[in-house]
């Protein structure tokens, strides 16, 4: 059996870093406690606060964890330059953190003084408010529109690769 090479063990060093620190920032996440919402952080109260801090919490951390993989896929660049590894390493975590990321933009921006348990306040009066609204839509958003800016790249990279 052909033993792996230096290049190739960096490559899996850096799958299991990202996946280990998603899991316990996720983790983490489950437990954060955020201090907002004048009231209503169970299930089933209106404003849905409970959501809202989860889903902005869930953001944060997603926010975190691209920005972790960024700085590991850079700094491991010339020890595993192979940019199909590269491409493979990021697209899962980019697929599941941006929808998070940018739910969490719109939360910052919609709701109103965030951090404030008196005066919190959001535009969404009811849960179905919110699960219908901006809110969960912008993250779709936000990953079709990194497709379709990948797509000019994507033909340059690989009539580069043909050559």
């Amino acid at each position: 059996m052909k033993t792996p090479d230096r290049q190739e063990r960096w490559g899996w060093w850096r799958v299991a870093v990202i996946l280990l620190l998603w899991m316990a920032l996720d983790f983490w996440s489950l437990n954060w406690s955020v201090p907002f919402g004048p009231k209503g952080l169970y299930p089933g109260a209106d404003p849905p606060w409970y959501f809202i801090r989860q889903d902005l919490a869930n953001g944060i951390v997603s926010a975190m964890v691209l920005v972790v993989l960024g700085m590991t896929l850079l700094a491991t660049r010339r020890l595993y330059p192979n940019p199909r590894a590269t491409i493979a390493i990021s697209m899962p975590v980019g697929i599941f953190a941006l929808p998070r990321v940018a739910t969490a933009l719109v939360i910052a921006v919609r709701c109103t003084d965030l951090f404030s348990a008196q005066k919190a306040g959001c535009p969404w009066p009811t849960f179905q408010d919110y699960i219908t609204g901006s809110a969960k839509w912008a993250g779709w958003i936000a990953i079709a529109a990194v497709f379709v800016a990948l797509v000019p790249f994507w033909r340059i990279w690989k009539r580069r690769s043909s050559d």
